[in-house]
């Protein structure tokens, strides 16, 4: 299947699929931001111009909802790790976490131009430099 030309909603549904989650919030996300990571970088790959535009066009909003879903994991990932708690759910998380992570280091790269003037990607690296203090933090205790 070659995005746009053959399946035109591919990302606008990967995207409401990690918007809203229908069922297992955890596992939705698992799945989707994994699959949204393989889409990514095959795009970013492309070199045709109408795929690059479609590309770029799209980034910004999958930016900012990919950089929501990061703090909230991340946020839930610290606080677990606070608590000194361990397992299969707190695994999944910080696997999401990352998925995110690997999503957003795409989009800053290939997707969205001229990084620094967006003011998504400015509230996402105050929400690393957070999640860094914090992890720094936990560590020391």
């Amino acid at each position: 299947m070659d995005y746009p030309m053959d399946w035109p909603d591919l990302l606008p549904s990967l995207v409401q699929a990690i918007e809203t989650p229908n069922g297992d919030e955890r596992l939705v996300h698992d799945r989707a931001l994994e699959m949204l990571y393989e889409v990514l970088y095959e795009l970013s790959t492309r070199f045709l111009s109408a795929s690059r535009r479609q590309f770029t066009q799209v980034a910004p909003r999958i930016f900012q909802t990919v950089a929501n879903i990061y703090v909230t994991y991340t946020a839930r990932t610290v606080a677990a790790l606070a608590a000194s708690q361990t397992g299969d759910e707190l695994e999944t998380e910080m696997r999401i976490a990352s998925d995110c992570v690997k999503c957003l280091r795409i989009l800053m790269v290939s997707g969205i131009r001229d990084v620094h003037k967006y003011d998504e990607t400015k509230v996402t690296k105050r929400a690393f430099v957070g999640a860094e203090r914090e992890l720094v933090l936990i560590r020391r205790r």
